[in-house]
């Protein structure tokens, strides 16, 4: 693969709702990259899944923890 497809496969997660599976329950959550704007706009694409994350609303580290995410958390995308 050229790329391309991974221009293509990082512009295809960018801003897509999902849902962290969470022992307690489910943490609704929206992916965004490290680089600023929108990824298929930025002349550096992201390279790997670390330059990625998932905003949940939390202000710190604690308070993810506290909404019961941890590392390992399934992570699936949210059907509309």
């Amino acid at each position: 693969m050229g790329r391309d497809a991974g221009r293509h496969r990082a512009a295809a997660v960018f801003g897509k709702h999902v849902i962290i599976k969470t022992e307690t329950g489910h943490v609704d959550g929206i992916v965004q990259s490290l680089h600023p704007g929108r990824p298929d706009r930025c002349s550096e694409m992201p390279k790997s899944a670390q330059e990625f994350y998932i905003e949940v609303g939390a202000e710190s580290r604690e308070e993810v923890y506290e909404m019961g995410i941890e590392e390992g958390n399934s992570v699936s995308s949210a059907i509309r």
